[in-house]
């Protein structure tokens, strides 16, 4: 058995442990992915892939929408930093809303759901704008000014069921569209658990890295923030410095923020050591927006007993943070709830106190929007429900909620609202929707219906027992479907005791309440005859089609045959031809010699026409001047040509309008006919 040298044997040791580290590292990975959900909107097929930047798995969109129509992009609009999500999208030319309904999540738990717009002049139409909803609640409107512009929106909120329904409505400023969808589970319960809660979610203004203007990455995101925010690079003003740490900073046991080290390896702070200024624009609009702003600090530098580094913090002159103390590596925050009123922006000032040594630091700042919830959905077992029967039977008009907000409630559907309870069905209409099969069990999940419209579908069974277990319900229409059986006793009871009004008429194969009937026979019958009702229609059809090529066949062989039988003879022989010109054709009494024929002709000078049977001829009878016309068959012709005479024509084969036919046939080779002409 070979044996490995020591340093072999060291390499091997070494080869095996960054094989398992490599694992380890994509184990790590993938399960950090758990959280996950990335949609990249109107990818065709059913294949993911994973994000060249990232390593996230971006999957096609179909499994969560079932409405809208895909588009590529053209190249002309997309450059190197172009995100490869940003190449396909899905527009929504059709209904006021169209959802995207995410399964799986965990209700009562954090998220970040982010949308990407990429409009790319895929139908040539700009200005776009439209309202994205999360659930029944106005999310935010978004706006495309340009077809390269590129907007990302962000919400961080907690789930208030057991799925997300994102939905594109349209305003009529244009065809909604979206080019990814994404969704991160934030797994960390401290994380934004002061603001983030079951009424209140923030929709996020900007998310900036102080200092990293000057460096190669541009935009921090995951696998560095393990929620795959994304930390865009400000651009710092003459007045302020770049600083940077080598080392690597810290957060503390329950950090709320969870900023990821790389954003807090950098800094700026004022050139002139005293305050470090900017402000931030408002949205117009009567209503303004509160915003929420987290500042995040870090020191880079151990500070000597004689160095201190404190400063206040002023929003628009009020003093917002006192004294602030950036710790020594280590991820320090401030919350700052504001209110803009009557201001037109924001003014920060982060001003040094009287005791400080150094100047303010700013490593990371964040500014969101507060965003209530006021709609409530759907109470949950109805909303599963609908969604089943959705499915069932291909509803794609249905989109979102069925009774919220009302403005897109279902047209099928009847809600009642209450103030302090989620809105419930009280009525579905679905009739004459061409629903076929049993009467699904779902609906025994409506518990708070009253009036359910099944008529005019074809619909067969008996009726299920459950109808007549659902105590809300006051009217149940069955009538004109297919529908078999007998009216079971609790549902004739509540007919009769007037608590359900019942309608089963246009049921030929439904029993009433207490009849016997028996239709086993009959179905027998109509399985066997089913089946061979098909097979003779396929087969009289195959007939029909064999006799139709049979008689164009037919008529084919008929034509070739015709065209033969009035094929020219061959000429006739120069001794025939000479033998026929002592013999007489006649009319009736009427008999003529073939002298007598080039006289009546004038030596057959004027040609009325010419055809595949012969010539026809202009001519005179001696006797009383009658126009006669004289045929001279393609047979006798050729042999004439051979002696004395010849003819040629270029007109149609039919005679002269107005010319009579009284002929005769010498030899089958001349024709004379007389009439006016």
């Amino acid at each position: 058995m070979p044996c490995l040298s020591a340093s072999a044997r060291r390499r091997h040791t070494k080869m095996r442990s960054l094989i398992f580290l490599g694992f380890l590292a994509a184990a790590i990975q993938v399960n950090a992915q758990q959280g996950f959900l990335s949609i990249d909107c109107g990818m065709e097929g059913d294949s993911s892939y994973n994000d060249t930047a990232t390593g996230i798995v971006y999957v096609p969109d179909a499994k969560y929408i079932d409405s809208g129509s895909n588009h590529k992009i053209s190249k002309t609009y997309m450059d190197a930093t172009t995100p490869a999500q940003a190449e396909t999208l899905r527009s929504f030319p059709d209904g006021d809303r169209n959802c995207y309904t995410i399964d799986g999540i965990n209700q009562g738990e954090k998220y970040l759901i982010r949308a990407l717009f990429f409009h790319g002049n895929y139908d040539g139409v700009t200005p776009v704008a439209f309202d994205l909803h999360l659930g029944v609640n106005t999310w935010q409107r978004v706006n495309i000014t340009e077809p390269t512009v590129s907007p990302r929106v962000e919400i961080l909120t907690v789930a208030q069921q057991d799925y997300f329904s994102v939905c594109l409505v349209n305003i009529g400023s244009g065809t909604p569209f979206i080019s990814a969808l994404e969704v991160r589970r934030i797994d960390v319960a401290d994380v934004y658990k002061d603001d983030v809660n079951q009424s209140d979610s923030l929709v996020l203004v900007g998310r900036l890295n102080m200092g990293a203007a000057a460096a190669a990455k541009k935009i921090i995101r995951y696998p560095d923030d393990a929620y795959d925010r994304k930390w865009e690079s400000f651009s710092s003003p003459p007045q302020w410095s770049e600083i940077n740490s080598s080392q690597p900073i810290q957060r503390s046991p329950g950090d709320a923020f969870q900023v990821p080290a790389a954003v807090m390896a950098t800094a700026v702070t004022p050139k002139d050591n005293t305050s470090l200024q900017f402000y931030l624009p408002s949205e117009a609009g009567a209503i303004r927006p509160v915003y929420y702003i987290y500042m995040h600090f870090a020191d880079f530098d151990p500070l000597s007993q004689t160095e201190t580094r404190r400063f206040d913090v002023y929003v628009n002159g009020q003093l917002k943070g006192s004294s602030v103390k950036p710790e020594y590596l280590l991820s320090t925050h401030l919350n700052i709830t504001s209110e803009l009123g009557t201001a037109i922006r924001y003014d920060f000032s982060l001003n040094s106190t009287s005791g400080s040594t150094l100047p303010p630091i700013l490593n990371a700042v964040e500014v969101h929007t507060t965003l209530t919830l006021p709609d409530t959905a759907t109470d949950k077992d109805d909303v599963d429900a609908m969604m089943k029967l959705k499915d069932m039977y291909k509803m794609t008009t249905w989109q979102g909620d069925p009774c919220s907000p009302e403005k897109y409630r279902w047209s099928e559907v009847s809600c009642t609202i209450s103030a302090s309870e989620p809105p419930r069905i009280s009525s579905l209409n679905l009739s004459s929707h061409r629903l076929s099969g049993s009467i699904p069990t779902v609906l025994g999940k409506l518990t708070a219906i009253k009036s359910l419209d099944l008529s005019y579908n074809e619909f067969t069974g008996s009726i299920p027992n459950f109808l007549a277990s659902m105590l809300s319900l006051s009217m149940l229409n069955l009538s004109h479907n297919q529908l078999s059986g007998s009216i079971s006793a609790a549902l004739h009871d509540r007919k009769q005791n007037g608590s359900l009004d019942l309608e089963t008429d246009g049921n030929p194969r439904l029993c009433p309440y207490g009849a016997t009937c028996n239709f086993v026979e009959e179905k027998k019958s109509k399985k066997f005859a089913t089946p061979v009702i098909v097979v003779i229609v396929i087969i009289g059809a195959v007939l029909v089609v064999l006799l139709i090529v049979l008689s164009v066949y037919l008529a084919k062989r008929r034509q070739q045959s015709t065209r033969r039988s009035q094929a020219p003879k061959s000429p006739l022989k120069l001794d025939e031809l000479k033998a026929m010109e002592d013999k007489p054709v006649g009319v009736d009494s009427h008999q003529f010699t073939y002298e007598e024929l080039k006289n009546i002709t004038n030596n057959f000078v004027r040609v009325l026409g010419k055809g595949g049977f012969g010539t026809v001829y202009y001519g005179r009878l001696p006797a009383d001047g009658t126009e006669v016309a004289v045929k001279i068959s393609s047979r006798y012709a050729a042999a004439a040509e051979a002696t004395t005479w010849s003819s040629t024509s270029q007109t149609s084969d039919s005679m002269m309008d107005g010319t009579k036919e009284f002929l005769a046939e010498a030899c089958h080779s001349i024709l004379v006919c007389d009439g006016d002409f």
